[in-house]
């Protein structure tokens, strides 16, 4: 695992984004979590919310949900103090954001077309709201970080009702909806219980993972990874043997570089698809090993 740790360091540090390599700096170095958040606000626009090619896909400048759900998650990750003015300025942004209809915020924007981006982040209307991705998990991160008595709060509450009653009548084993609801859970299971939404989660995590690790490197399939985010989320121990065997796969599935190939292309726009593929890889690399350490698989 040192070896692992080594080289994807080096990787990092030669070809990941100045986030990337503050991300890994603090979660391994000493790197202080300010470092990350002064590299995080390059992505965040006047009006608080977060473009910029945060998400390297799509490369739009324009503050949009996806890019500021992803800072959010990085925020979460460094466990800021509540009345951080980067936290207070991203939730201020999404509760007057126009990228909402219905009580769903947007999954795409009209400028995403504008520039350079992958084509499954291409604008329509058809794309605009993707169910409840992203806005099960905006809306888990909104209530983790407002009061009850704000009148926000009570709103988001019952954003979150509507989620989990559409969860439970008709739950949704495409990943990355799943994933969000993963998220909603793990932010609000502490404040607002819920056992029926707890085991239907689990059911359908069950149902969506690929459990036969031969298919894992092999075949487009939902690793374990991908839906169990940390061991708070339901029904961990259930597939704990099969995280632990992903985790311990993962250092012989490297490449040259000594970090992971990306399995997915654009397919268009030369140069950009291949800035953002390098950027994707420091990413990849970096929150591999955050979670590797997570789950006590990996030191530093």
């Amino acid at each position: 695992m040192k070896e692992l740790l080594a080289k994807a360091q080096e990787y990092i540090m030669r070809h990941g984004r100045s986030l990337e390599r503050a991300r890994f700096r603090h979660a391994f170095g000493g790197g202080k979590a300010e470092m990350v958040l002064y590299e995080l606000r390059r992505y965040q626009n006047r009006d608080g919310g977060f473009g910029r090619g945060l998400e390297p896909d799509f490369t739009t400048p324009e503050s949009n949900p996806i890019d500021t759900w992803t800072a959010f998650r990085i925020m979460d990750g460094l466990d800021i103090a509540a009345d951080h003015p980067l936290l207070g300025s991203t939730l201020a942004w999404l509760e007057k954001t126009p990228f909402q209809r219905d009580g769903l915020f947007f999954f795409t924007i009209p400028s995403v077309n504008d520039h350079p981006h992958a084509p499954w982040w291409h604008h329509d209307e058809e794309s605009e709201i993707q169910g409840h991705n992203p806005t099960a998990a905006l809306v888990g991160f909104v209530l983790k970080h407002t009061e009850r008595d704000h009148p926000w709060h009570a709103l988001m509450l019952e954003k979150r009702k509507r989620a989990i009653k559409d969860f439970l009548n008709e739950p949704s084993t495409e990943m990355h909806e799943l994933r969000c609801f993963v998220e909603l859970y793990e932010t609000t299971a502490p404040i607002y219980p819920d056992q029926a939404f707890e085991k239907t989660l689990i059911e359908t995590i069950d149902a969506a993972l690929e459990k036969d690790p031969d298919k894992w490197f092999s075949t487009y399939c939902v690793r374990p990874s991908q839906l169990i985010l940390s061991p708070r989320t339901p029904g961990y121990a259930r597939w704990r043997d099969l995280v632990e065997r992903e985790f311990q796969e993962l250092p012989q599935r490297t490449n040259d570089e000594g970090v992971w190939d990306i399995p997915w292309k654009w397919g268009s726009f030369p140069g950009a698809a291949e800035n953002a593929e390098k950027a994707w890889k420091g990413i990849v690399a970096v929150e591999t090993l955050i979670r590797m350490k997570a789950f006590g698989i990996l030191h530093g």
